[in-house]
């Protein structure tokens, strides 16, 4: 099989930066651009180390962890611990998430995993990985604008009563 260096560093960089995107929106942070093409280059950079390294698996572990953790961090605005905790968690949450979600419907249409040196390496092509990661990122940032909304009109509301010969109780908005 022929890896072209080029392909895999695009492919990882723009799956990076997605999910980076997605980050930022989940734990409410700013996205400055420059931040997120420095991260996903990383992150792209980062994936052509496993080819050239021959790493144990618990390095290759290790490596991916530490990756990760750069690349949330890198993509962090923020100059406090908390913010870049939260990136780090709800990246990797994501991550995993689309990893599962891919490797789901790759071994649903009968694609093939071949163990490899710590990582699966699958033979799935790559247009299909990029129209499963963007319906992803599509899905996932509909989810994220539904549950910041709901959050919002929950907050913004206030329970009210009206007491008679009957009680009504309801919840009403209030503005400023």
């Amino acid at each position: 099989m022929v890896v072209y260096i080029e392909y895999a560093f695009a492919e990882n960089a723009l799956l990076d930066g997605l999910l980076l995107y997605l980050s930022l929106k989940c734990v409410r942070l700013r996205v400055s651009v420059p931040r997120l093409l420095l991260a996903s280059a990383a992150g792209g950079a980062e994936s052509l180390l496993f080819p050239v390294l021959s790493l144990p698996v618990w390095a290759g572990y290790l490596a991916k962890l530490l990756g990760g953790v750069l690349i949330a961090v890198l993509g962090c605005p923020s100059r406090k611990l908390a913010p870049h905790a939260g990136m780090c968690a709800v990246f990797f949450f994501l991550t995993f998430a689309l990893g599962g979600l891919l490797a789901a419907v790759s071994s649903f249409f009968g694609a093939e995993f071949a163990e490899g040196r710590g990582f699966l390496i699958g033979r799935t092509p790559v247009s299909f990985v990029l129209v499963a990661a963007f319906g992803f990122f599509f899905g996932m940032a509909a989810l994220v604008r539904f549950v910041h909304r709901r959050r919002a009109v929950a907050r913004a509301s206030v329970p009210c009563v009206i007491e008679g010969r009957r009680t009504v109780h309801w919840d009403a908005l209030y503005d400023s």
